[in-house]
This record gives C-alpha cells, sequence and structure tokens, in this order.
C-alpha cells in the first residue's frame, strides 16, 4: 500500500513512517519543505501524477496562548486551512480511482479544556466533525475518513511541555506512561485494513 503521510518529518510521523515501512507499505514521509500544506497550489502539484492508496495528516501547529492573542493564524492555516488544502485535492484523486482512506490525528484536547489551548483545540474539533462529514459524504464512493484522538505522547508536541509538568500530566494518566510509536502504528494498522470503520474517532489517550 502505497501511503502519504504529511506531517512526517515530526517526531510522531517519523515514527510511525517507520512502523508502516517495517510492516511492508511504501511510505512517503513529507515535511513542510517538501509540501507546503497551506499552499492549495503546492498540495495541487504534488496529487498530479501521484500513487496514493492512503493519506494520513499528521501535520500540525500549537502554540501555547491564551484567547484573543494574536497567535492563532498559524496555527488555523496549518491545522485548518492545511486540512481543507489536502481534502480538496484528495477526494477528487480518490474519486476518480474509486476508493481510498484518510486518517487524520487528532487530539484528546478536541474534548478537554487545557488554559492556553483554546485555538489548537478548536482547531481538532473542527478536525473531527469534518472528517465525520467527509465519510458520509464518500461512504459509497468507495473512500473512508477517520480520525484518531490522541493523548499525551512520549514525542512531537509533549516534548514543549515544561519538565515540572511532565509528572502532573503523568499522573492524570490512568495507564501511567505515555503512548509511543507502537500504540499509534497498532490503531493506524487497524484503520487501514478494517473496511467497515468509517466516520470514527479512536482514542488512543491511555484511559484520560
Amino acid at each position: 500500500m502505497s501511503i502519504v503521510i504529511f506531517g512526517g518529518s515530526g517526531g510522531v510521523g517519523r515514527g510511525l513512517a517507520a512502523r508502516l515501512e517495517a510492516g511492508g507499505h511504501e511510505v512517503a514521509a513529507l515535511s513542510s519543505a517538501d509540501v507546503d500544506i497551506t499552499d492549495p497550489g503546492d498540495v495541487s502539484r504534488f496529487f498530479v501524477g501521484a500513487d496514493v492508496d492512503a493519506v494520513i495528516n499528521a501535520a500540525v501547529c500549537n502554540e501555547n496562548t491564551t484567547v484573543g492573542n494574536a497567535f492563532a493564524y498559524g496555527q488555523v492555516d496549518v491545522n485548518i486551512h492545511g486540512l481543507h488544502n489536502i481534502l480538496n485535492e484528495y477526494i477528487p484523486y480518490a474519486r476518480e480511482r474509486g476508493w481510498g482512506q484518510f486518517i487524520q490525528l487528532s487530539s484528546v484536547l478536541a474534548v478537554s479544556t487545557v488554559p492556553g489551548t483554546g485555538v489548537y483545540s478548536a482547531c481538532k474539533a473542527y478536525a473531527e466533525q469534518l472528517i465525520r462529514v467527509a465519510a458520509l459524504e464518500n461512504a459509497r464512493k468507495g473512500i473512508r475518513f477517520n480520525c484518531i484522538r490522541m493523548g499525551y505522547f512520549g514525542v512531537g508536541l509533549n516534548g514543549e511541555i515544561p519538565d515540572e509538568m511532565q509528572s502532573e500530566i503523568l499522573r492524570q494518566i490512568p495507564l501511567g506512561r505515555y503512548g509511543d510509536d507502537l500504540d499509534l502504528y497498532q490503531v493506524v494498522k487497524l484503520l487501514l485494513t478494517n473496511e467497515y470503520i468509517t466516520g470514527s474517532t479512536l482514542e488512543i489517550t491511555g484511559g484520560l
């Protein structure tokens, strides 16, 4: 299976790409230098002549800021506009082929209230609802859409959390540990292989 991971150069994306490759898949792990998802033309050019069976969107932007500050724009550009740009190109592409799969990586913050995460949380909630509707609209077209709602992982954005907060976060996770790339890979593998799952948001949060 040919799989494209947007945001594949980050900690989460790299680990997932390695697991998928080890599982026999052909993986293109793309960074923003490869394809700028905030640029519709760049995304469009990528899909011209591409061979893509499944898309995983792991691209993310998070800036810890209170609601009302100006730092929201970068997050909206990547988390919302970027997602739309990918979908706007991938859906017609997959419809023409008659099948396809799309997995959106989301966050437990989509349903949690944490100070400083308002814009990021809203973007993730927006993405989850958008993917659910896309699943409904394309179910009869052979294209499946799902989300994975991730908790706190030992790589990626979790590395930006101050050390003094790490122990408190771990105390809040019922399983007592951060997630890792194997945890994510096992859920991605399920979504890629189970043809009856679409429009779902699967949680891997350690019980949060």
